[in-house]
């Protein structure tokens, strides 16, 4: 079966807002303005694959995030699909990673200064999956999501860079 996306979407056109920003694109399915890129300016290279920083995940959101503090209005259209591969991961090999992506989604919360009642639901999600997958007795996945959910702490946590 094709996977279009490693993130479960809004199901219906909405305008992007800082709550919802975090079900609204990734940054292979972002499509911008040219005035939106000349006054936001490239991604935050301290964030997503490839950094230099433990937090490998979050430029997308980041930049999502900026684009709306600038006050631009962005707009998602679910029926505009792309297709990325994308692979079901490996709970048992992709700790680190499981681990490094939560550090980048909590370095973003940080970084826009989400309220604590925002940042606990997204703190809540992993334990979520965690118990979910603990009755499955899916002990990978619950061990991997407890990576994701220490990863979101620690990113929480970081140093601020701004």
């Amino acid at each position: 079966k094709e996977r279009t996306s490693s993130r479960k979407f809004k199901p219906a056109p909405v305008y992007v807002d800082r709550r919802n920003a975090w079900q609204c694109g990734l940054s292979i399915t972002m499509f911008l303005r040219k005035e939106v890129i000349s006054e936001i300016g490239g991604f935050d290279e301290s964030l997503g694959l490839g950094a230099s920083t433990r937090w490998q995940s979050g430029e997308d959101t980041d930049y999502i995030l900026r684009a709306i503090k600038a006050d631009f209005n962005l707009y998602y259209l679910p029926t505009l699909v792309i297709s990325h591969e994308d692979a079901v991961p490996n709970y048992t090999l992709e700790m680190d990673k499981g681990r490094s992506y939560g550090e980048g989604m909590g370095r973003v919360l940080q970084k826009h200064n989400y309220p604590i009642w925002e940042v606990f639901g997204h703190l809540l999600y992993p334990f979520g999956v965690i118990f979910k997958a603990s009755l499955k007795n899916d002990h990978a996945k619950a061990r991997y999501f407890w990576a994701v959910a220490v990863g979101r702490l620690g990113g929480l946590r970081a140093k601020k860079l701004n």
